[in-house]
């Protein structure tokens, strides 16, 4: 701590290595998970939205239906920003 405040030379380049190591992991955005619906669901719409490539995008996983599920439009983007 006491060098980056002295060098910002080195604030600087340990800032791009982290900024470098969070645009390379991988990003999770779930909707509906691990849900149990006995009766009648309905849900409007639905967009998920990723600055980020290694995006992992789920929308209804292990999920239990004894009635009925109506989801809205769905929209998944995952794009890298440049």
């Amino acid at each position: 701590m006491t060098q980056m405040k002295v060098d910002p030379h080195l604030t600087a380049q340990l800032q791009d290595l982290i900024n470098q190591i969070q645009a390379q992991n991988p990003t999770l955005q779930i909707v509906l998970d691990t849900v149990r619906i006995r009766g009648n669901v309905e849900l409007g719409n639905i967009e998920q939205m990723s600055e980020t490539a290694s995006t992992e995008q789920i929308i209804g996983r292990n999920l239990g239906v004894g009635g009925d599920l109506k989801i809205g439009d769905i929209t998944q983007k995952a794009q890298r920003k440049e």
